[in-house]
């Protein structure tokens, strides 16, 4: 049987205040009602206790039930305070008798002064007067004291023997207590909506809502507006165009500490970025490294990638992002900047531009760039695990047997266009020449005489008069006696290839590789458009058809003027594609030599090699076997490919790799049926910024490079294809421990340690049953009048355990088997006040209170002891004489981080280290016999992401322990006066919102192979990092 007082204290303890277990049968001796040192009331209304016997049982029951047969309304027995004594009344109070979790709501209605506290809270616990609002005469109203100032309704001096209450400041942002409760704002907080403008200032100088951070609702904070001198309270500060439109130049110098984890000490660049943008870049723009392949350095790139990205927060019209090399290799113009594109795992050349020491590309897309100096691209063999020499596959080729002919229209030529046509045939032979011990080359230059009689032709020879150039000497010979011919007449396409069939026979021999290259960069080149426009002539069409018939392979080199007859070309082009002749447009940079001359290439290695020759995430092409590791082959994939198609192993492992890529969609067949992957030139070509940066690159690269560019595919693969991955974990089996072992499951290998945050599917279908629960249930006006009232009084009491030191009920507590500490409480009702009156998805604990939540249970210390030496386990099978960084995966179930008692039967621990005995910190979270989600976490889900590093069978690692939770009021059990039942009813009326609880304390650890947490050396590092 519990007391009037007991039962009183045990609505309050339900109501979340005290985030205690009340026992059944302990009587808390509260103060009686009759306190001689007040002046004022100190009795409230004891409802239930019919008889005045100050107990509530049955014999209360039958005197209500013969009220309800009377008629007679007895004050203590109506319960739920409707003026009227019923059945209702009755049902409760048989309730609360029989049951411990319920709540005689009258209470929570009277309220004789109206400040919103009730009697039974201002006698019992507040100790102020239940008929004055402001109990301690200091301006302030008992409530607002309680909930808002947090001072003592009872004592105006509560902080200070000089400052009343309502005169103080103790934020100390120039607004009194007073000041902050008349605009609604935190008195405890300097900037009550965390804008970075004080609440003074809000209010005195910009004239802004100090609750809200977007005062004018633009998507701009009112601080981040003020940055930006922008006009906080109005949407458009130039009455035309919006904020959120408006762009600003920033200049963000190598020093700022946004690009701290960039421009580190060993880094061997530093960056600097000018970005135009409308936002705060500051908070919208995330920085960091990346590396892309195995050994960047084979590929000339420059320490690691740079990634940057960017929240909805920002609008970028444009950014200059300079990469200054600390020790610069030759000229800065030697360098070039490259784009990783992480959805095709393509790496591809942009258009770099140059100051005297940087180079800066310019784009509106951000995204994942490095710098690569371009005489550093290695070209010796970096062949993979299958012993494949790719390097000398690709460069060290032999092209056999060749004749060129290279057919050039001199008339009307610029001198500027001849010059680079002229390079474009000198650049072509030395390859042919360095590469071919039997190569033979014809230069020929063609006009139209003055009088537009003929079309002049002559072959150009060298000094022994010779017409066939068999070494470069000749070559450059011949090419110096090429000259321009201004005749200002049309000259025409027609006759070039007419009278390149009727030389044929003698230009050619019986070579096995046959070239012919028609070279037009004049504005004349294209008399006979009109007639193209309409049909490609009959001769040409002889003509064409013979030249394929000898073997000839065909290529039309034009200027880009000639592609304004879009017709004529069109026509032209169907006419050479009938056999495999194509038409080229000269590429932006002037320069004929890539693409145009690739085929030479193409025809003596790519053609007759088995193997695909492709990019793989590199400035280096490399050679892929015709079988791959099945493993290799899906980690090297781009997660936007569908590997559910690829085609299972064989015994050894491996995978058809051309069969594979057509599964998934890497490859595909082109219009006369062959396998392919994307041009290298073409994937540059798809935008202007990589289009430029290629047509660069080819004027940097070396004619070996220039040659075989044009031809090779790009496949979207990173370097993991060339390496085997045995046991399919992800690592190479060169990097790889135990190669045949895969690594625990439950953990995955990442990038980045810190921007790496670990999840839990537990708490993701938490968050998402919760997401759906919210706001649910339909109302009427009755639910939600109730669900006002009780959030209200919730609310209200949350406000109340920052008081309750001053009262003797905590002193009472105390004294029972509790055990509770104070420091806990503020924690717990916040996160109550939070659930109830914010929008707040994300609540970060510091690592001090994870430490602590931890710290606080021995189940939590032994689970920890498990975590951890499962990741030690990971850490020696993912890493040996190397580094990685390694997270948890999603649904890794790993052990509970926070196991903390919830059935009311176990007494808390504390935790017994060495034989010392460490008392714990936190409560426990039961009331009665009802398990409730009253404290910030509960039994709670978490991750680890930790950075490794082994030296031999030394290792060392910096490591994250987060906990992670959903708060939320679960409802437990059936009973709807259940005050969990309450609370999740607000939830499910939307007058509630979840939010997760995320954080995590970092520690490090330093071992031997073989040892674990069973190591008392290992342990000791543990308490030190939690401080126990």
């Amino acid at each position: 049987m519990k007391t009037v007082y007991s039962k009183v204290i045990s609505i309050i303890a339900s109501s979340a205040i005290f985030f205690s277990a009340i026992s059944n049968n302990i009587n808390i001796p509260i103060p009686k009602s009759t306190d001689a040192a007040l002046s004022y009331r100190t009795k409230f209304t004891l409802y239930g206790d019919l008889d005045g016997d100050e107990e509530i049982n049955s014999f209360d029951m039958v005197i209500m039930r013969q009220a309800i047969t009377d008629g007679e309304y007895i004050l203590q027995a109506d319960l739920n305070s409707d003026k009227i004594v019923d059945n209702e009344d009755l049902k409760i109070l048989r309730n609360y008798v029989l049951a411990d979790d319920s709540i005689i709501e009258a209470y929570l209605y009277d309220d004789a002064d109206g400040d919103g506290l009730c009697d039974m809270l201002e006698v019992t616990l507040l100790k102020s007067d239940p008929d004055s609002c402001d109990t301690d005469k200091d301006g302030l109203s008992d409530y607002e004291e309680i909930i808002f100032t947090r001072t003592s309704p009872t004592n105006r001096y509560s902080r200070s023997d000089q400052i009343t209450d309502d005169l103080d400041d103790p934020d100390e942002d120039k607004l009194t207590n007073k000041d902050e409760v008349s605009n609604n704002t935190n008195p405890l907080l300097n900037d009550s909506d965390c804008d970075n403008i004080s609440d003074y200032d809000e209010i005195n100088i910009y004239k802004t809502n100090p609750n809200s951070e977007d005062t004018d609702n633009d998507g701009i904070t009112d601080g981040d507006e003020i940055l930006l001198g922008l006009s906080p309270d109005k949407d458009k500060s130039d009455g035309m165009l919006s904020d959120n439109c408006r762009t600003f130049e920033h200049q963000i110098p190598s020093s700022d500490d946004i690009l701290s984890g960039i421009n580190t000490e060993d880094n061997p660049y530093e960056i600097s970025i000018d970005i135009s943008s409308a936002g705060n870049y500051g908070k919208a723009l995330s920085i960091k490294s990346l590396q892309l392949t195995d050994d960047s350095t084979e590929d000339g790139i420059i320490g690691e990638a740079v990634e940057l990205t960017y929240t909805d927060g920002l609008s970028v019209d444009n950014a200059k992002i300079y990469f200054n090399p600390k020790n610069l290799d030759g000229n800065i113009e030697d360098y070039m900047i490259f784009k990783y594109f992480p959805e095709t795992n393509y790496l591809l050349p942009v258009e770099t531009k140059y100051t005297d020491d940087s180079a800066y590309v310019e784009t509106n897309e951000l995204g994942t760039f490095c710098f690569v100096s371009i005489n550093n691209i290695s070209i010796n063999d970096i062949g993979g695990s299958h012993g494949v020499k790719s390097i000398d596959v690709i460069y060290d080729y032999e092209l056999g047997e060749v004749e060129a002919a290279f057919i050039v229209d001199v008339s009307g030529c610029l001198v500027k266009n001849l010059d680079e046509t002229k390079q474009s045939i000198h650049d072509c032979c030395e390859a042919l020449f360095k590469h071919s011990n039997n190569a033979n080359v014809s230069i020929i230059g063609h006009y139209v005489s003055s009088d537009q009689s003929k079309i002049c032709f002559a072959n150009i020879t060298n000094s022994d008069n010779d017409p066939i150039l068999n070494n470069i000497e000749s070559v450059d010979q011949a090419l110096s006696k090429l000259k321009n011919v201004t005749t200002n007449e049309d000259s025409i396409l027609n006759g070039s290839i007419l009278f390149l069939d009727q030389l044929k026979d003698e230009l050619y021999t019986n070579a096995a590789h046959k070239y012919a290259f028609i070279m037009c960069d004049s504005v004349y080149s294209f008399s006979d458009r009109m007639q193209y426009k309409l049909t490609v002539p009959q001769m040409v069409r002889e003509s064409l058809s013979s030249l394929n018939d000898s073997g000839i392979k065909l290529k039309f080199l034009l200027s880009t003027d000639c592609f304004k007859y879009k017709e004529a070309i069109k026509n032209f082009k169907e006419a050479c594609a009938k056999y495999d002749f194509e038409v080229l447009s000269k590429a932006g940079t002037g320069y004929f030599g890539d693409t145009e001359f690739s085929s030479i290439y193409s025809d003596a290695v790519i053609k007759k090699e088995t193997e695909s020759i492709v990019f793989t995430c590199s400035s280096n092409p490399s050679v892929i076997p015709s079988y791959v590791n099945r493993n290799a082959f899906i980690n090297s994939l781009p997660n936007s490919f569908d590997t559910s198609r690829i085609p299972p192993a064989n015994d050894d492992g491996e995978i058809d790799f051309i069969e594979a890529s057509l599964a998934t969609g890497a490859a595909h067949y082109d219009k006369d049926g062959k396998i392919v992957f994307t041009n290298y030139k073409d994937a540059c070509y798809a935008n202007d910024l990589t289009r430029i940066g290629y047509d660069q690159l080819i004027l940097k690269y070396g004619i070996e490079l220039r040659l075989i560019c044009g031809d090779i595919d790009i496949a979207p693969f990173d370097d993991k294809i060339l390496y085997m991955d045995t046991d399919g974990d992800g690592l190479k089996d060169k990097d790889d421990p135990y190669p045949h072992e895969p690594f625990d499951e439950r953990f995955e290998i990442v990038d980045d340690y810190n921007s790496t945050f670990p999840e839990s599917d537990f708490v993701n279908k938490r968050w998402q049953e919760s997401e759906e629960c919210y706001g649910s249930v339909s109302a009427n006006v009755g639910d939600i009048i109730a669900a006002k009232f009780i959030k209200a009084s919730l609310t209200e009491l949350a406000g109340l355990a920052y008081y309750l030191p001053l009262s003797g009920i905590w002193s009472a507590l105390q004294g029972s088997d509790n055990k509770l500490t104070w420091s806990q409480l503020p924690n717990a009702a916040e996160m109550l006040w939070e659930y109830l009156n914010n929008d707040t998805n994300r609540l970060i604990l510091h690592p001090s209170d994870v430490k602590e939540i931890i710290s606080c249970h021995d189940n939590n210390i032994l689970h920890l002891k498990y975590n951890i030496n499962q990741l030690l386990k990971v850490a020696e099978q993912t890493t040996y004489n190397n580094s990685a960084v390694i997270c948890t995966m999603p649904d890794s179930n790993m052990r509970s981080v926070c196991m903390v008692d919830r059935l009311g039967e176990c007494e808390l621990r504390g935790i017994d280290i060495n034989g010392v005995k460490h008392p714990h910190t936190m409560q426990k979270i039961t009331t009665g016999k009802q398990a409730d989600w009253n404290l910030s976490v509960g039994s709670c889900y978490g991750g680890m992401v930790a950075d490794i590093t082994s030296d031999g069978n030394n290792y060392s690692m910096k490591y994250r322990y987060y906990i992670l939770d959903i708060y939320e009021w679960a409802a437990h059990v059936a009973e709807p006066e259940t005050l969990s039942q309450m609370i999740h009813r607000l939830h499910e009326l939307g007058e509630a919102h979840q939010f997760l609880i995320a954080g995590y304390y970092e520690g490090t650890l330093h071992w031997k192979k073989g040892e674990s947490t069973a190591n008392d050396y290992i342990m000791q590092q543990i308490y030190y990092d939690l401080n126990i």
